[in-house]
């Protein structure tokens, strides 16, 4: 699956370069992909709902426990900056789980961490736990086998959002069924979500695979997750439901009449159990809802703003209808993205945006000008040319990077490889590569925006997305301390405008530190001449409405 394709957005994003593809293709090709869709006729598709929070469980009394201190409207919070904590926080709820788990994302790969979660998913399933799992139709191709064996658990049910009707999963399949039909699938399923007996859930930017929790060798993400409970858990759940019974929603076994035998089932249940891996420390339920540490520390101890603690305070669920997987069917109340642009303008003293893909446009710059000129400083994190793992995507950023500094906005661009020093990585060691992959905005160190969503067209207007808004002080503190290390010189590059030259040009530079010594440059920094040729020459399509 991954050969076809490694990251649905990053074919989303190349739509363009596939429609022209598609022109070329043989026409019974095309007529094939038009007139052979693999939906069945007839297929099994239940209405269900969240199950009602278990009473009596020890993450029930717990939680029952800790909520008590505090007033009937507000949630509870911890922060998932470590990965290790967002891995090792997924399997202990997943083990913990008594009577459903629901699992909602973009992407949900076949490797040792996805391996690791399917497991415990089983595991669940065979305690007796309803398990529902919902994955973008990108994060599921070439995939059927797999999940099929997983949905022939009587516990265990998949489903596939906004799928490739096709199932073959051939290059040729994928870019002429965009040719034919690329207006509904340009459309996504950002979502991620993992809910557990309807009480605790956990939200933010990370899918399930071996880059989100620090565990590949080449490439890593340095991401962002919240755990929650109290009230705002239920609408989570409620979101769920509403994907998972929406008309988008298609059962695994939709595509295929016949079910997998049992000894199909039996090799994947094995081979998933052999490609997983044992986490080196196994948290409970009191570790997870306490406030100490989920896993060992690093050498060097992790900043107190963001040590793992509780965070408590009036919070709202913003989530898109499914309905905006369909490019034909009216807008079903206020997008997430129409939400952030009524509470910008809001900012009185400072915003701070943390996202990996950066494309503002023109009314973003106007609207990023306007909060400085009334006094606010407005600080954004995003990937540099170097680090970032959609280049595309990229162009649309610096389209508009040199207008933003002119406005006073100050940037920063995450390195691709971090200092020596351990900072908010997994394993307190140096990675060959990382990426950023949080999405996050703060106001005023008041407000918090935890969630799916990304700074650009795309999740405005294209994929659906999910967060939580949380009013909590102490929680802001520490996404802007997520912040604060990640910017600074020795992990992030700043571009600056120097005094105008003999021309009356105000050059481009990058500030930053290696070892103790600084760095400035005018080239976009590590980034090599063929990537940096690529980016410019990318920058002249006009393609900045599907970033």
């Amino acid at each position: 699956m991954q050969a076809h394709l490694k990251d649905g957005r990053r074919m989303l994003a190349g739509l363009p370069i596939m429609r022209i593809m598609g022109i070329l293709l043989l026409a019974g090709g095309l007529l094939l992909a038009a007139g052979c869709s693999s939906v069945r006729d007839h297929y099994h598709k239940p209405v269900s709902h969240a199950l009602p929070p278990p009473a009596g469980t020890p993450a029930a009394l717990r939680i029952q426990e800790k909520t008590a201190d505090h007033p009937a409207d507000e949630s509870g919070f911890r922060l998932l900056a470590l990965s290790a904590d967002a891995l090792a926080a997924r399997i202990t709820l997943a083990d913990t789980a008594t009577r459903a788990i629901d699992v909602q994302y973009f992407s949900f790969h076949d490797d040792a961490t996805g391996n690791l979660v399917a497991s415990r998913l089983l595991a669940a399933a065979d305690r007796g736990v309803r398990v529902r799992v919902l994955i973008d139709g990108t994060g599921a191709i070439g995939r059927d086998r797999d999940l099929l064996a997983l949905d022939a658990h009587p516990n265990l049910e998949v489903r596939i959002f906004n799928p490739f009707k096709n199932r073959n999963s051939s290059t040729v399949s994928l870019a002429t069924q965009f040719f034919i039909d690329g207006r509904r699938l340009n459309r996504r399923m950002h979502n991620k979500s993992f809910i557990i007996d309807n009480q605790i859930a956990i939200i933010g930017g990370r899918n399930i695979g071996d880059e989100y929790f620090d565990a590949r060798q080449d490439m890593n993400y340095r991401d962002l997750d919240v755990i929650t409970i109290g009230p705002v858990v239920a609408p989570i759940s409620e979101t769920f439901d509403t994907f998972w019974n929406s008309d988008y929603a298609y059962p695994v076994t939709a595509f295929h009449s016949r079910p997998p035998k049992p000894d199909t089932i039996a090799r994947r249940r094995a081979a998933i159990e052999a490609g997983s891996f044992a986490l080196s420390s196994a948290a409970d339920i009191d570790a997870l809802l306490g406030d100490g540490p989920l896993t060992p520390r690093q050498p060097r101890p992790t900043p107190t703003a963001v040590q793992p603690r509780w965070h408590w305070g009036a919070a709202q669920l913003i989530a898109d209808d499914p309905l905006k997987a369909n490019p034909f069917a009216p807008k079903k109340g206020p997008r997430l993205g129409e939400i952030l642009d009524e509470m910008l303008p809001e900012t009185t003293n400072e915003l701070i945006i943390i996202t990996p893909y950066f494309v503002p446009r023109k009314q973003g710059v106007a609207l990023l000008a306007g909060i400085e000129r009334r006094g606010a400083e407005v600080k954004v994190l995003t990937n540099s040319l170097a680090s970032t793992d959609n280049l595309i995507v990229h162009t649309g950023y610096a389209r508009y990077r040199r207008r933003l500094l002119e406005a006073g906005v100050e940037l920063y661009e995450l390195r691709p490889i971090p200092a020596a020093r351990p900072k908010l990585l997994f394993r307190g060691q140096r990675s060959r590569g990382i990426s950023l992959h949080a999405k996050a905005i703060v106001i005023d160190r008041r407000v918090t925006l935890i969630g799916s969503m990304n700074v650009d067209p795309r999740a405005a207007l294209l994929n659906t997305e999910i967060g939580v808004l949380v009013d909590c002080p102490s929680l802001a503190t520490a996404v802007a301390q997520f912040f604060k290390e990640a910017s600074e010189p020795d992990s992030s590059f700043r571009p600056r405008l120097l005094p105008p030259n003999g021309q009356g040009r105000r050059p481009l530079c990058w500030t930053g530190e290696s070892d103790g010594q600084e760095i400035k440059t005018c080239v976009e920094p590590r980034a090599s001449l063929w990537r940096r040729a690529c980016a410019r020459i990318l920058r002249i399509f006009p393609i900045e409405g599907l970033l």
